[in-house]
């Protein structure tokens, strides 16, 4: 004997059922595709390859692809976007590297940043040079090069001792 399986109408259903299954199919496509419509406008503001793209990329899909609580889901992701995007413009306002490849190029071109700066005395002798005085590290450096610049531009200088203003303290 073979039981039938009948619905909450006392009949075998059918047609009924098979509309209403449809129905709630219908809908749960309609907000996995809203989702992932409001998943892909937060992906599009961040940085591919950042760590905050990456998160959203992988919670938000997770989210989209659950089924349960619909209305909750749109929520969710707009919450996680909203808090990603501004964490990842809080960094780049920081000047902190966005991607690990920006990082890596920081760190690489750190060392050609510091082997290319000009130690004090180079500043100093720079600076003497276009004339601008002090401002820079090693102020007694940069007055030895702007005395040895005055002097150079007036040869009569050239015979005066920068020692004889001190001359007579020391007789």
């Amino acid at each position: 004997m073979r039981w039938l399986n009948l619905n909450e109408h006392g009949d075998l259903g059918g047609r009924q059922d098979r509309e209403k299954e449809a129905k709630r199919q219908e809908d749960i496509a309609r907000s996995t595709e809203a989702s992932q419509n409001e998943l892909n406008q937060f992906l599009s503001q961040l940085l591919p390859g950042s760590t905050e793209f990456n998160q959203l990329q992988t919670e938000g899909l997770a989210l989209v692809q659950a089924t349960a609580g619909a209305g909750d889901q749109q929520a969710q992701i707009r919450e996680l976007g909203s808090r990603l995007v501004t964490e990842q413009q809080a960094r780049a306002t920081a000047g902190e590297p966005i991607t690990a490849v920006e990082a890596r190029t920081d760190l690489a071109f750190g060392g050609l940043r510091e082997a290319a700066e000009f130690t004090s005395e180079e500043q100093a002798l720079l600076n003497a040079l276009r004339g601008i005085e002090g401002g820079g590290e090693g102020g007694s450096v940069e007055d030895i090069f702007s005395q040895l610049l005055s002097r150079a531009q007036d040869p009569g200088a050239a015979f005066d001792s920068p020692f004889q203003a001190q001359l007579p303290l020391a007789e």
